[in-house]
């Protein structure tokens, strides 16, 4: 089984996937202080199997796995999560492999990988204020996607070498 993290500024999504990608089970939920939203999280793992999980978070993030605030929610306006070590808390309770990226990567990462822009050689991103993510081909069409299915197919790729962990 395969596992992905929505880190929202506003709700956090969980989910689980078998290896043919089919959503087993979701959990949505308020972004709360992190104590509280980690029991959440922690609560929703240890009921499964994963053999590895992808975590989008919102931002901004410590992205570079050569320096020391890899893995944390920087200097966010959510004062409870500003400087916060996401990952490595993360770490303490969940022993499989971690994908850490930006909530805007994992989500063009996705639609480059099995989306709107699979088989592309370029894709345009954009998110809006609403985190709603769109992609823009070179033709003009948008789509609008399901980012908790997006994190779970990020789980099953080893890349970008960036956001493994």
């Amino acid at each position: 089984m395969l596992g992905a993290i929505e880190a929202g500024g506003t709700k956090f999504v969980c989910a689980v996937s078998d290896e043919q990608m089919n959503i087993v089970d979701t959990i949505k939920f308020p972004t709360a202080t992190p104590t509280e939203t980690l029991q959440k999280i922690y609560a929703f793992f240890v009921k499964y199997p994963v053999t590895a999980i992808g975590v989008g978070s919102f931002g901004p993030i410590g992205i570079d796995p050569q320096n020391a605030n890899y893995g944390y929610i920087l200097n966010t306006p959510k004062l409870a999560w500003k400087q916060f070590d996401l990952l490595g808390a993360l770490k303490t309770k969940l022993s499989v492999p971690l994908y850490w990226t930006t909530d805007v990567n994992i989500a063009a990462y996705g639609e480059l990988m099995a989306g709107a822009a699979k088989l592309k050689n370029k894709a345009d991103w954009l998110t809006t204020f609403r985190h709603a993510s769109i992609y823009l081909n070179p033709f003009s069409r948008v789509r609008l996607i399901l980012n908790v299915e997006l994190f779970i197919l990020f789980c099953k790729n080893n890349y970008p070498k960036a956001c493994y962990d």
